[in-house]
């Protein structure tokens, strides 16, 4: 608000195209999981998000992201958001049929708690630009990417077999 000197309402109406652009995107992913399996998706989706979160970093650091590209990248960001997030809990939960609500307390658990330190590290590295948001969207992105790459190997021995289609 303060940033781009946005009044009360017309951040309103950003945050809400933001929210539902991002409920509805993610709608989408039902439509995919009828043609692309959880692990295509999420590995295309985090590819995208990295690539979007890039531009967003090195547009942000030489100043050519005004309102309208910031409000443009975050839709695209929250839209390859909506692909990765249900894909990605469906991939975590999977080897843990026999205990999915702990494991999925516990991934509600991690969520929460990272989001808690994305919003301490934007607090703290306030600068009175976007760059701590932007930074923070693409530092998590990179460890999204990083985290991908590591679990796939796992992932594949323990999935070999499932479907997730229908999770």
């Amino acid at each position: 608000m303060g940033y781009f000197h946005l009044d009360k309402r017309t951040y309103g109406w950003v945050f809400a195209f933001l929210s539902v652009a991002f409920i509805v995107l993610s709608q989408l992913n039902s439509l995919l999981l009828r043609k692309y399996k959880s692990e295509q998706i999420v590995k295309v989706a985090l590819s995208a998000q990295l690539i979007v979160a890039t531009i967003f970093f090195i547009g942000e650091l030489a100043g050519w992201v005004g309102l309208g590209a910031t409000i443009l990248l975050l839709f695209l960001f929250l839209f390859f958001l909506g692909f990765t997030y249900p894909n990605a809990a469906a991939l975590s939960l999977a080897p843990f049929d026999k205990n999915a609500g702990t494991a999925s307390a516990l991934l509600g658990f991690f969520q929460l708690g990272v989001g808690a330190l994305a919003s301490v590290a934007v607090s703290v590295f306030s600068n009175g630009t976007a760059m701590p948001m932007v930074a923070v969207i693409a530092v998590s992105s990179v460890l999204a990417v990083a985290v991908l790459a590591i679990g796939q190997g796992n992932l594949a021995t323990r999935l070999s077999g499932k479907d997730l289609s229908t999770r």
